[in-house]
């Protein structure tokens, strides 16, 4: 049965059409080319403009105008390395089983069928022959659709297996897969801007799958003027490898960037199961030549309020199971920091021996400041982007990753490290059920930037397990405000050592010494369950009970009998649930003011785990 009309009008082609040499326009219609059984054995379908797909692609690169060239399955696509250098926006679009380019004709000559499904349908090969199976150059807008590209393999020192794209402008996958295909670097595909910017966008139903880089970059790798776009729903960039060195999944080099918002595909997260030795999901680097530096940019957002953007079950063997990060500094002191953003956001399962999570390296030179990353949760700073987690979805979530060597022993390192000369900053925020040395260490450095400034803010570290002190926090400048600590099993003597700023929080680690060589100019509104080594002052008191709901279950939201109910002064913001601060229960007594200490505010009197009187008046 011949394909139905499909009212898709590859407005990016349209768009794109230019006057040719004389001064003519591109038809208001977009070009079609048919690549099909032209020759060879019987059945032969004479409606097929060419027997194979590059002498369809020659042919649009003589012309001026855009083009789809339609690609049928009447035979295969095998050891094939496909070249498009520049020329005017081009369309590859693969059709499935009983299509031929007859029926393609005679049903939809002008504006292109509906595709009968949503995963790809053409198979391009390489056939693992040397070279990569699809090369772009120049000035070029390619369009893949419907589409597998496979089994290309450049030598130890090339770069990008399956789709190498070495210029400007905007490759844009949809419905398509790229996977098994290898490269020394970008082993499924390598985008170098040159010459301008170069987008790749990956649509919805496209897949990165079982790429392998000798050295980086497994899934994806950018440089230059590079940017990728993965936004779209069902996208999923998995089970990539760098074997040698950095980015599993995805590698950045500066100035180029990744803008990642897509919910993963069918329940995964968009970066799921890669691995390398580092940044097993993605790696960023600032980069120089010794003339200048440029960051290097990842921004994680969601898109979709039900999905939020996730990194999830990828492997470091050395260190950033799922995030590595570094700056970049030579000896003119040229630097610059690697740059990591997420918001609205999940990583989870993920392992490393050190920075299970995230690791923030640090580049040094002679006689000059070191220089790190920074790593900035909820704090915006790279482009922002992106919607709210719907409420009852399990988001801005640091959960169950692991430190642990290769042999799968738990391992010394930390959840989050932070590197010498780095930020930290983290706001609405939830760190549980990770297992670690620490939770957060920050090395410290020379300070000589002022970058090691850190904070956590209406932010749950619960039901962690640390061999060492919880939090190891050797910035210049940390902060702590709005922040619940409990249910953590510590192996160290503290929670933390030591701290510049401590507010508004609730720490609940029975048997557990809090802090040292902390001030009371500093040290605000907090609920302990130490004081030891806390500064003396009636804002700072004991706790034996804070009554959380259900502590057991892992619910810290607090009872209305709680004693960090309405203690402290009211200074406005919202909580880790983003609702209201500084709500004043009526049959409550502020201590201090309407503020709930600790991540959440007590929004009413009255809730789930109350009396049928909870009216105020009820006796307690």
């Amino acid at each position: 049965m011949a394909p139905a009309p499909l009212l898709v009008a590859f407005s990016a082609l349209l768009l794109a059409c230019a006057g040719t040499a004389a001064g003519a326009k591109c038809p208001i219609t977009i070009a079609q080319l048919y690549v099909g059984n032209k020759a060879g054995d019987p059945p032969l379908d004479a409606d097929c403009d060419y027997d194979d797909i590059q002498p369809a692609i020659d042919a649009v690169a003589a012309g001026n105008c855009p083009v789809i060239v339609n690609i049928t399955r009447e035979h295969t696509y095998t050891s094939h390395h496909l070249n498009i250098a520049g020329g005017p926006p081009i369309t590859l679009l693969g059709w499935g089983d009983g299509v031929t380019c007859q029926s393609l004709k005679n049903f939809c000559p002008i504006s292109g069928c509906a595709q009968t499904s949503t995963q790809p349908e053409i198979t391009i090969s390489a056939s693992n022959t040397a070279g990569s199976t699809l090369s772009i150059s120049g000035s070029s807008i390619v369009s893949l659709r419907n589409l597998t590209i496979t089994a290309g393999m450049t030598l130890a020192g090339g770069s990008g297996g399956g789709i190498s794209f070495d210029g400007a402008g905007m490759l844009n996958l949809t419905a398509t897969t790229v996977s098994y295909n290898y490269a020394g670097y970008g082993g499924g595909i390598n985008i170098k801007g040159t010459g301008g910017n170069a987008t790749l966008n990956l649509y919805e139903n496209t897949l990165i799958l079982s790429n392998t880089a000798e050295q980086s970059g497994g899934g994806v790798r950018l440089e230059g003027s590079a940017n990728l776009v993965a936004n779209a729903a069902q996208t999923l960039i998995a089970f990539n490898n760098a074997l040698s060195d950095y980015g599993g999944g995805v590698e950045v080099l500066g100035p180029a960037r990744a803008d990642i918002g897509s919910g993963g595909y069918g329940g995964l997260g968009v970066i799921f199961s890669n691995d390398a030795s580092y940044g097993g999901g993605i790696a960023v680097f600032a980069s120089g030549n010794g003339f200048f530096t440029e960051p290097g940019v990842v921004n994680l957002f969601t898109t979709d309020p039900e999905n939020p953007v996730r990194i999830q079950e990828n492997v470091a063997s050395i260190a950033g199971g799922a995030i590595y990060g570094k700056g970049h500094v030579d000896q003119e002191n040229n630097q610059n920091e690697a740059l990591l953003c997420a918001s609205q956001f999940r990583i989870d399962e993920n392992a490393a021996p050190d920075g299970a999570a995230v690791y923030v390296d640090w580049d040094s030179s002679l006689l000059n400041p070191d220089v790190g990353g920074r790593l900035l949760l909820n704090r915006g700073a790279c482009g922002g982007g992106g919607v709210r987690c719907a409420a009852d979805v399990p988001c801005n979530l640091i959960d169950h990753n692991s430190t642990k060597d290769t042999l799968g022993q738990p391992s010394s390192g930390a959840l989050i490290l932070i590197g010498s000369d780095s930020t930290f900053q983290a706001d609405h925020v939830a760190m549980r059920s990770n297992t670690a040395g620490r939770l957060v260490n920050i090395v410290g450095g020379s300070y000589t930037n002022y970058r090691d400034v850190g904070l956590l803010r209406n932010c749950l570290l619960a039901g962690n397990g640390t061999s060492q002190d919880l939090l190891d926090l050797a910035a210049e400048v940390f902060t702590i405000d709005g922040c619940t600590i409990a249910g953590n099993t510590i192996g160290g003597s503290w929670v933390f050592p030591s701290l510049d700023t401590l507010t508004n929080s609730l720490i609940f680690q029975p048997g557990t010494a809090v802090g040292s060589a902390m001030t009371l100019a500093t040290t605000k509104y907090v609920l302990s369950s130490d004081i030891s080594h806390l500064p003396a002052d009636v804002t700072i008191q004991q706790l034996f009970d804070p009554k959380f709901n259900d502590a057991a279950g892992g619910d810290y939201h607090l009872q209305r009998t709680s004693p960090a109910i309405d203690f402290a002064g009211g200074i406005g913001g919202d909580d880790l649930d983003y609702l209201p601060r500084d709500v004043d229960l009526p049959s409550t007594a502020n201590k201090f003011g309407p503020r709930d200490v600790g991540a959440y505010e007590r929004q009413s009197a009255c809730g789930a785990t109350d009396t049928l009187f909870c009216d105020g008046f009820e006796a307690d």
